[in-house]
């Protein structure tokens, strides 16, 4: 067959041009764990010898408005305020051919849902500052993340892989960034489509800050989101932005203004979408910072690519590691044309991976060439290349011709880096990228860090009357000082536990990453390090508080000191609840009323029994009041008060409405015509029990 025969005949020619030996079978490289999320400290880099040619696709302009991110310099602090953004406003939505969603004849002009907006880039993230104008801020505890208002954006990450496809697919991110309200709902962002790790979603940055008639947002969506479907070989993205706008009590999503219009209606169609380049992208260099890996690629046996020069001419590179302790698997990774856009982009964060030695084995990327010689997008093998192998030591030796670098200089180094793992492939060690200009390289792993003592483990415990959809804070005044943070209890909060997660106030709740543990019932525990605190000094305060399903507080503690690691607080039982039942002779229009006399004294109080306090219940209405004698019935709020019933008439009310009374006390029980006539009065009664039934 013709396959076989051409990659043995290419094969032969390109080994011994690397002037190694061929083994008497291909080896098969190790089965190796799949290929490692990107980490947080990888950046996407331009190159300032990239060459990528690809075709120069863009959406329509018909589509909307087509965007650039300038190149930033300096670094941006996320914190919704934009003066850092010069050019702001660089572009705005403020006109009705832009509203895509919603009846366009509501809107009340740009006051009602407007907003501009500006984007930048730099190694590491993509950046938007917006500010939006909406007369009716809406953000609610409970409903859709997508009923709020809030900024949605849609990402095209491979605009040229799948131009002409009008579903998204995993390339294609819909992100939504929530403002917060400014008080207990903090600024978040979410990833809508496709489903990405916990650890890539608290990547993403978001800041927000009030305004007069809106709130302005500050995002930074780190490359690393996007994982290897990104492809910038462009410098451009697609991109669809639009600020989402409810102006009613509860949830819903009410209209959309847009940068793309006729995408909202097209939900997930990025033929619709705009385009959105990145100025500056791939010509100027920017600094690589150390990766941190945590695995290894994958490589799979294939075919050797030919060899184009003689082997006599080729200088050998020579690669030694001193290592500090015995490896399973040794990774040497070759990035040869100093592009971090070519070759295997997603291994070794900063490197576009282009050789890989693994072991005892030389391996070559293969980028969708020719099938009939080569695997496509794969590791394919090519020689034994390591000479030594000690447990401290590893030596490779290879011809220049095989990494097709026999002209290695200062001028056109190339870049290495090294990994180390265990038969688990647990991370070992990894090195810093490193510039190889010369074609002896010596690397030496610096002496394993000390073990650190680990920091000390906060336990704050809230024993409270938890019922099931509660939530449960703990406010923390680090700094001790109530000037600072936000206001509560007379403290000034810097750092919020809403539940599992923690927040940190820089104006409003930001996210706050820590190592939280949380326990949420009626034994709640928090446990995590000093250190997410800052270490604070002993002696600062801390506020539990405890909020109904529909994020209302019904239990705020006192201010508690904090003078060890182990903090515990318990909410007081409930209040005792009065029920009063009154079988009667009712007529419509009745009124239907108690009389309580809580001081056992007939001198003070209304006429009708001494009474303290009276519950009118009108079923006509319905309406029903607690009032409390002062001279005259005066009105009292009181939230656990209910009433039922007409004929069977049902008051139940916590005893603290009326001063937690002592028992017994007494009660009349009075129906009253709808002429205000008294028709019925029937007391005093002994109280002496929270349940009481009396009939007329």
């Amino acid at each position: 067959m013709f396959r076989p025969i051409l990659s043995i005949v290419l094969g032969l020619i390109f080994l011994l041009a690397a002037c190694t030996a061929i083994p008497s079978s291909t080896p098969t490289p190790a089965s190796l764990p799949p290929t490692p999320s990107p980490l947080p400290t990888a950046t996407i880099q331009p190159s300032p010898t990239a060459t990528v040619a690809v075709a120069d696709l863009r959406r329509p302009d018909e589509n909307g408005i087509n965007m650039e991110a300038k190149q930033l310099t300096t670094s941006i602090t996320l914190d919704g305020n934009l003066s850092e953004w010069p050019s702001f406003p660089c572009y705005t939505l403020d006109q009705k051919e832009y509203i895509a969603y919603g009846d366009v004849a509501s809107w009340g002009g740009p006051s009602d849902l407007s907003g501009s907006f500006c984007w930048g880039w730099d190694p590491e993230a993509i950046y938007l500052a917006a500010e939006v104008f909406d007369d009716s801020l809406r953000v609610f505890s409970k409903g859709n993340f997508w009923e709020n208002d809030y900024i949605e954006l849609w990402i095209d990450a491979d605009l040229i892989g799948d131009f002409d496809k009008s579903q998204n697919d995993g390339d294609d991110f819909q992100f939504g960034f929530l403002p917060g309200n400014f008080a207990d709902i903090p600024a978040r962002a979410t990833v809508f489509v496709p489903g990405v790790s916990t650890g890539k979603l608290r990547q993403i940055e978001v800041a927000s800050a009030h305004i007069e008639g809106g709130y302005r947002m500050e995002i930074k969506i780190p490359f690393i989101v996007f994982g290897d479907v990104l492809n910038l070989s462009t410098g451009r993205l697609g991109a669809a932005l639009a600020f989402s706008d409810c102006d009613s009590d509860k949830p819903a999503q009410e209209m959309m203004i847009s940068s793309a219009p006729k995408s909202i209606s097209q939900w997930g169609n990025p033929t619709l979408w705009t385009n959105l380049s990145l100025i500056g992208y791939g010509t100027t260099p920017a600094p690589i910072p150390l990766p941190t890996p945590t695995a290894t690629p994958t490589a799979t046996t294939g075919s050797t690519p030919s060899a184009t020069a003689t082997p006599s001419k080729a200088p050998r590179i020579t690669i030694t590691v001193n290592h500090n302790t015995p490896a399973d698997q040794q990774i040497v990774y070759l990035d040869v044309d100093n592009n971090p856009l070519t070759g295997s982009r997603s291994i070794y964060p900063g490197l576009g991976v282009d050789f890989l030695i693994q072991d005892d084995s030389l391996y070559y990327w293969t980028n969708l060439v020719n099938p009939y010689i080569w695997a496509p997008n794969a590791w394919n093998w090519m020689s034994i290349v390591r000479v030594k192998n000690t447990a401290t030591q590893s030596v490779w030796k290879f011809s220049s011709l095989a990494i097709r670098r026999p002209d290695l200089s200062s001028s056109r180094p190339i870049k290495v880096a090294f990994s180390r793992q265990d038969a688990s492939w647990a991370g070992l060690y990894f090195s810093h990228i490193i510039t190889m200009s010369e074609y002896t390289l010596v690397h030496t792993e610096p002496p394993p860090a000390p073990t650190p003592t680990p920091a000390p483990l906060y336990s704050f415990s809230f024993q409270n009357n938890f019922n099931s959809g509660d939530h449960l804070f703990v406010y923390v005044d680090a700094d001790d000082n109530a000037a600072t943070g936000f206001s509560i209890g007379g403290r000034g909060a810097d750092y919020l536990i809403q539940d599992s997660w923690m927040f940190k106030w820089t104006g409003s709740w930001s996210g706050h990453a820590c190592a939280l543990s949380a326990t949420l019932n009626a034994n709640a525990l928090w446990q995590f390090p000093s250190t997410c605190l800052g270490n604070p000094s002993f002696g600062f305060k801390i506020i539990f508080q405890r909020q109904d399903s529909s994020w209302a507080a019904v239990y705020t503690s006192p201010a508690v000191t904090v003078s060890g690691y182990s903090v515990s607080h318990t909410e007081p039982p409930p209040p005792a609840v009065y029920t009063f039942t009154f079988n009667n002779n009712y007529n419509p229009g009745d009124r239907l009323r108690l009389y309580l006399n809580t001081d056992n004294n007939s001198g003070t109080g209304d006429w009708i029994g001494g009474a303290d306090y009276m519950v009118e219940w009108y079923p006509s209405g319905p309406s029903v009041a607690l009032y409390a004698w002062a001279g005259f019935w005066n009105f009292i709020f009181c939230p656990s008060l209910n009433a039922s019933g007409t004929n069977t008439t049902v008051w139940s009310f916590q005893e603290t409405c009326i001063g937690s009374p002592a028992f017994p006390f007494t009660a009349n029980f009075v129906r009253l015509d709808s002429g205000w006539n008294i028709q019925y009065n029937g007391g005093p009664i002994g109280i002496s029990s929270y349940s009481v039934t009396h009939s007329e």
